[in-house]
Formats: C-alpha cells, structure tokens, sequence
C-alpha cells in the first residue's frame, strides 16, 4: 500500500533560496560569470573566461577527519548555472569502489529566481519534488528536500569554519543590489 506524505514546499524553498547565498559566498565569480552569460549570444563562451572554475575546501569535521568540499562550475546558460559538488571525509572505510569519490551532486543555480537545487545525488536525478513510498527508485518521499538540506549542511560547514572569507562575498553584495 502506498503511503502519502505531505511535501513541505516552503521548506525546501528556504533551503534552496539559502543555498544559492551560501554557493555566492563560497564562490563569488559564479556571480559575475552568470551576468557575464546574459550579455553574449552565446552563453556557453561564459565559461571561456573562467576555465577551471572550481574551490576546493578543506573541513575539520568534528570526529578528528578531514572534510573536503569541491565546488566545480559544470555548465552555463543564460540564467542557470549547474555545478558539481563532491563531498569527500578522508579515512572514511567504504564497503564498494563507486563511493570513493565521495558524494556527488549536481546543483543547478537558477539566478532570475536565486534558487539552488540539487537535481541529481550520487548519479540519480530526482525529478519530483516528492514521492509516493514505495516507487521505483526506492526514493523517500522527501528525497528532494533531503538533499538540499545535505547540502545546505556542507555548505553551512564551509562558511562556519572561516574556509570563505567575508571579503568573499562582495560580488553576491553587488549581485542583491547592496554595497
């Protein structure tokens, strides 16, 4: 018998609305990249100009591990930039090879509505924003709202712990309208 959950789609807005500051903050140049796309006829030239876009952190996790958080720019389009993201701990024992480098997630940044999404985790694209249990892909009822707050966490993780700077984020300032 299928169950039926209630989606909490203010929630997972927050969420997203959030992430998109916390990904300006930790990589401010996707900020003039994306205001860079809107003025080329060809969006994809953007990333021309910013090869190699990526940041690489380093967290002290509190178990005495190390952390990592790679940023990369994967694509540009007029008004959306989709990143990848790996989270990585160091030492961490993994039962099988295909999780080694760590989780992956796609993230596209939506800049007209400055809204970050992850649309796919360790290789699955999650499309709905919720489902009924059980389906297919044995995905949770909130598997979306889930990822954007694993995200949401690693990000937090990134900025709590002085890993991106205030001055950082001046182009996110510049982006909002503020000084």
């Amino acid at each position: 018998m299928k169950q039926k959950y209630r989606f909490d789609i203010k929630r997972m807005s927050a969420d997203c609305e959030a992430n998109y500051v916390r990904l300006c903050r930790l990589l401010p140049e996707i900020v003039a990249l994306s205001q860079c796309a809107r003025t080329l006829a060809d969006p994809s030239q953007a990333t021309q100009g910013f090869k190699q876009l990526q940041r690489v952190l380093e967290i002290d996790l509190p178990s005495s591990q190390l952390g990592e958080l790679s940023i990369a720019v994967n694509e540009q389009c007029r008004y959306t930039t989709t990143l990848a993201v790996t989270v990585h701990i160091h030492g961490l024992a993994v039962p099988d090879d295909s999780a080694r480098g760590g989780v992956k997630m796609l993230v596209r940044l939506y800049h007209d509505v400055r809204l970050a999404e992850v649309i796919a985790f360790s290789g699955k694209h999650s499309k709905l924003a919720s489902y009924e249990y059980p389906n297919e892909v044995m995905f949770q009822p909130d598997e979306k709202e889930q990822q954007n707050r694993f995200l949401a966490e690693w990000l937090g993780l990134g900025l709590i712990h002085g890993l991106a700077s205030h001055d950082d984020s001046h182009n996110a300032a510049a982006f909002y309208g503020k000084s």
